[in-house]
């Protein structure tokens, strides 16, 4: 941070010190009595303490300062440089032509007025460069700090997902395997299959086409575990696809609805997928069966993910007959 603070501080220098040098040398200029005096050397002079002002501001800013107080310890040190200028042989008269102007009893006074003037001035211009460049740098780390937290609670979101529908695939296999081993057999060919394409996607987000596709897999997953007793439908606007929103979302909300209803050839789960407004929404007809001590992981989840990528909570509606979600798209 020092050395950014010190590039912006040394550009500045080389702007405002020209300029500071002009200012206080034209009253000096026109109250001369020797009119031989020419203007740029006097000009050079107030620049050369200018530049000398810049300078020891600069090393009074690396300095190990005391907690309390440290503006004013900067203001002390700042003007002890202006003191140390005013006693330096200088012949102020001749070089200024003035010596007809002011006597040697007043030599010094102009001196330190002078200098004074200059360090008070690059005192100031210095710090509002330093606070400017801080406030700079801090916001700065702080939006990288702020992005590197959300990658990393996206990356600890994603994480968990893939061990919980995990833990149901192998328990649902087992099932199978008991019952019907054919279909077992087929499920797990699927299953291979799906989770192939689950792991190769290694982005915090998808498109709503990538995701209607891992979808259909995964639907034909369940479908071999439930047959008729699932009842899929999907009516999307071609002009969403492209759209993003959380990787796994729709998955996550039809293995949500299957994990708390019932299903069965006469009662089966109907769940709707179709767009709204720039909304993705999932709905299900109500079948509650008993879950034991559910948490809501699944709907949390989304909800934290989704916030991430669109700064928009999810909405959900639960009117009795009908359980729905609804997940804000996020443009390309």
């Amino acid at each position: 941070m020092i050395n950014q603070i010190n590039k912006q501080v040394f550009k500045i220098a080389a702007i405002t010190s020209p300029i500071i040098a002009l200012l206080l040398s034209i009253p000096i200029y026109l109250l001369r009595e020797n009119k031989d005096i020419k203007f740029f050397p006097m000009w050079f002079l107030v620049l050369i303490a200018t530049l000398v002002s810049w300078w020891f501001n600069s090393i009074i800013f690396k300095l190990e300062k005391p907690k309390r107080n440290k503006y004013w310890f900067r203001i002390t040190l700042s003007l002890c440089c202006a003191l140390l200028l005013s006693f330096s042989p200088i012949n102020l008269k001749e070089l200024m032509g003035l010596h007809l102007f002011i006597n040697d009893d007043k030599t010094l006074i102009l001196k330190l007025s002078t200098l004074f003037s200059i360090n008070l001035i690059v005192f100031i211009i210095f710090d509002l460069v330093v606070s400017n460049e801080t406030a700079m740098v801090l916001n700065k780390e702080n939006a990288e700090l702020k992005f590197s937290n959300l990658e990393a609670e996206y990356k600890l979101l994603k994480d968990q997902i893939n061990p919980h529908f995990l833990f149901n695939a192998l328990n649902t296999s087992k099932s199978l395997i008991k019952s019907k081993p054919l279909a077992a057999e087929q499920y797990i060919v699927n299953l291979s299959d799906f989770i192939r394409l689950m792991i190769n996607n290694q982005q915090k987000s998808a498109s709503l086409k990538e995701e209607i596709a891992m979808l259909e897999n995964y639907i034909t997953l369940q479908k071999i575990r439930f047959e008729d007793a699932i009842k899929v439908s999907i009516d999307i606007n071609e002009n969403f696809l492209g759209y993003k929103l959380p990787f796994f979302t729709l998955v996550s909300l039809f293995e949500n609805a299957i994990k708390h209803n019932v299903l069965t050839n006469e009662m089966p789960l109907n769940i709707e997928l179709y767009d709204e407004n720039e909304w993705i929404v999932v709905s299900n007809n109500i079948q509650p069966k008993f879950v034991m001590a559910t948490s809501r992981t699944g709907l949390i989840n989304i909800n934290k993910r989704s916030k991430i990528l669109t700064e928009q909570d999810i909405e959900v509606e639960n009117d009795s007959n009908h359980f729905t979600v609804k997940v804000k798209l996020q443009m390309q």
